[in-house]
């Protein structure tokens, strides 16, 4: 197949290797060699992949295969996912150093912005960049997509004071590229009947302990994991109806999936509060190089008005955490608002859609490179919120 030949997704595979003139480390002596996989292929490389996200510049939980691959597989969204993949040397025996997946246009790539991928119940773009060279990779990965035609790269909700974002704009600010943040991540607020100012824990303790004994397990090891991964999925349920994870075979399978994968490199910890042996809360807790994210929390809406052992649950959890790598909340998960919760989370990370234009020549009357890329975001939404109020079903878009 010719190195430009369309592959029937909107891209050709990336065989060229792409020399920048971005300094580099004494070590770094191969040029960047760009190459496009899809799911199949991306299994022949996990070692490379894992050893990349133990030095990536941000390591991201979600971007490692445990989470990554079960999101390809199993969820609606990944089937239109490509992935770039950076190497130094050849791809069978080189060092994997970039990794980025992109939403494969479904029209001609030319004029148009590509996105990073952002999985469905994720936090964040699922990029990999080698923290030895980032700009390196990044430029080669831009200018790629800029010779084939892209207008900009957006890179979603993507932590605007972090390492990542910093290369992009030097990267920017070297080639005259422009740049620009598009919808600011804004901090969720607490869902409907969440506590607030009150919210006093050894009170909810007290009455929470007139069902029975109250105590919180705690499983890592991926046989138990499964079995408290049902009981989330169960206490999610209770509360959201048609729109619960598991009324989607692709989103519960993919929960199940990933939950057991990153179990087994001990990435994964589900903790369960109990009272009178009845479950009545549940959190899922992802782990990455240096950071963990409080992914999510979920409690049995069955229970008495007033009582949040969610809230209680991801107090402790906050504790027990204090001495271990950052704990984030996740993009859906709104405790961390809670005025008695708020003093135990650091600053929250400031999340935005970065978007870097590829082609500054662009004349004037073509307008900026990301408007039709915010038009079709804005218009999926509203669709998808119609879609859901009309069906009660959610809809895991990327």
């Amino acid at each position: 197949m010719d190195a430009r030949s369309s592959d029937g997704l909107g891209f050709g595979p990336f065989t060229a290797p792409r020399t920048t003139s971005v300094p580099r480390t004494p070590d770094d002596r191969e040029p960047i060699a760009l190459e496009v996989r899809q799911l199949t292929a991306m299994r022949a490389v996990v070692d490379a992949w894992c050893r990349l996200a133990e030095r990536a510049l941000e390591p991201d939980v979600f971007a490692e295969p445990g989470y990554l691959l079960p999101a390809l597989q199993h969820l609606t969204a990944g089937r239109d996912v490509a992935i770039l993949c950076a190497w130094q040397g050849p791809p069978q025996g080189g060092r994997l150093c970039g990794l980025v997946p992109v939403v494969t246009p479904r029209l001609a790539l030319a004029g148009r912005a590509v996105r990073l991928w952002r999985p469905p119940l994720s936090c964040g773009p699922a990029a990999l960049v080698d923290e030895a060279c980032p700009e390196a990779v990044l430029e080669a990965v831009l200018a790629e997509l800029a010779d084939r035609g892209a207008a900009g790269l957006l890179f979603p909700q993507l932590p605007l004071q972090g390492p990542t974002a910093a290369a992009l704009r030097a990267i920017a600010g070297r080639a005259l590229r422009p740049a620009a943040v598009l919808t600011p991540g804004k901090a969720a607020n607490p869902p409907p009947g969440s506590p607030g100012a009150g919210f006093d824990p050894e009170d909810q303790h007290w009455r929470l302990s007139a069902m029975g004994e109250v105590r919180i397990e705690r499983v890592r090891e991926p046989r138990s994991v499964r079995d408290a991964v049902e009981e989330f999925l169960a206490l999610e349920a209770s509360g959201s109806g048609r729109a619960a994870l598991i009324q989607d075979v692709g989103a519960a399978t993919f929960v199940r999936t990933m939950t057991r994968d990153l179990a087994r490199s001990r990435r994964c910890r589900v903790d369960v509060i109990r009272a009178g042996g009845r479950p009545v809360a549940a959190a899922i807790t992802l782990k990455s190089a240096r950071v963990a994210w409080l992914w999510r929390v979920v409690r049995d809406e069955r229970l008495a008005p007033g009582l949040a052992p969610d809230a209680l649950l991801a107090l402790e959890l906050a504790r027990t955490w204090r001495k271990q790598p950052r704990l984030e909340l996740g993009a859906a998960f709104g405790l961390g608002n809670y005025p008695a919760l708020r003093p135990l989370w650091g600053e929250p990370t400031v999340r935005g859609d970065l978007l870097i234009g590829l082609q500054p020549e662009l004349p004037a009357t073509a307008g900026p490179p990301w408007a039709p890329q915010a038009m079709a975001r804005t218009l999926r939404t509203i669709a998808q919120s119609a879609y859901a109020n009309l069906t009660g079903r959610r809809v895991l878009s990327s």
